[in-house]
C-alpha cells in the first residue's frame, strides 16, 4: 500500500509526529509490539520542567508548553499536567554544574530558587548532607499524564485518517522509483517519506535506509517511589 508519510514507532514521538502530518496526508504508523508506547514512552518518568537537559531540550519543552495547557479539543478533557515540586542537588564539587543548570532553567524561563543543604534535607530527609551542598527548586514542574497524552495523538490521528499497524516491526528499507519500501512483518508498506521515530532502534533504522548511525545508545535510569508520610 501507499501513503504519503509512513512513520516508524508508535511512541510518543512517533505519535505526535504521525498525529500532525495527517493533517497533510495520507499516514501510516508501524509499531513492531504489540501496542503503542510499549517501550520508552510507558515508562517515562513522566515529568515537563524547564530544569533539565540541554538548551534545545529546554527550548522544546518551552515550545510546548501551550499544548499541555490548552489541548486541542480532539484530544480530552482530562489534564495533561499536574503540579509536583521538583529539587535538584549537586555534591560541592558540582557547583559549576549547579550555577549552569540554574542559568540555563531561568533562561528557558523556569521558575527555580535556591535553597540550603538544611532546606534540601528538610524536603528529602533520606539525602545525605554531602550529597546536596548545592540545591534548587522548581515550582513550574508537573506530572505529565502519558496516558491522555498519548490517547490524545491516536485519537488525533485516527480522526485525520491516519492508521497504526501494530507487530509491524522494519525489517528492510529501500528506495525504488521515488518510493521508500519498508519491509515489515505485516507486509510492505510505500511512501515518499519516512519518519524514523524508533526511539532505541532509530541507528538500526537508519542504517537499513543507508543513513550513518549516530551512535545512539539506550540509557537506563531509576526512579524511586515513595509513600506521602
Amino acid at each position: 500500500m501507499v501513503f504519503d508519510f509512513v512513520v516508524v514507532g508508535a511512541g510518543m514521538a512517533g505519535l505526535s509526529a504521525a498525529a500532525g502530518l495527517a493533517a497533510h496526508g495520507k499516514v501510516l504508523v508501524l509499531e513492531q509490539e504489540d501496542q503503542p508506547a510499549y517501550h520508552s514512552t510507558g515508562r517515562s518518568a513522566a515529568l515537563f520542567t524547564l530544569a533539565y537537559g540541554s538548551k534545545v531540550i529546554r527550548a522544546l519543552a518551552r515550545c510546548s508548553r501551550p499544548v499541555f495547557d490548552n489541548p486541542p479539543e480532539d484530544f480530552d478533557d482530562h489534564p495533561l499536567l499536574v503540579p509536583r515540586m521538583l529539587l535538584m542537588v549537586s555534591a560541592a564539587d558540582k557547583h559549576a554544574f549547579h550555577k549552569k543548570g540554574l542559568e540555563d532553567t531561568r533562561a528557558a524561563g523556569g521558575d527555580v530558587r535556591e535553597i540550603s543543604t538544611a532546606d534540601a534535607l528538610d524536603l528529602l530527609p533520606v539525602l545525605r548532607p554531602e550529597s546536596a551542598i548545592h540545591a534548587f527548586v522548581s515550582v513550574d514542574t508537573y506530572d505529565i499524564d502519558v496516558h491522555a497524552l498519548q490517547t490524545g495523538f491516536i485519537r488525533q490521528l485516527r480522526a485525520r485518517g491516519g492508521r497504526i499497524e501494530t507487530n509491524a516491526g522494519v525489517v528492510g528499507l529501500a528506495r525504488t522509483a521515488g518510493l521508500w519500501e519498508a519491509e515489515t512483518r505485516a507486509g510492505t508498506f510505500r511512501a515518499p517519506i519516512v519518519v524514523n521515530a524508533a526511539g532505541a532502534w532509530a541507528d538500526a533504522v537508519a542504517e537499513m535506509a543507508g543513513a550513518r548511525p549516530l551512535g545512539l545508545v539506550p540509557k537506563r535510569r531509576t526512579a524511586i517511589l515513595f509513600e506521602d508520610a
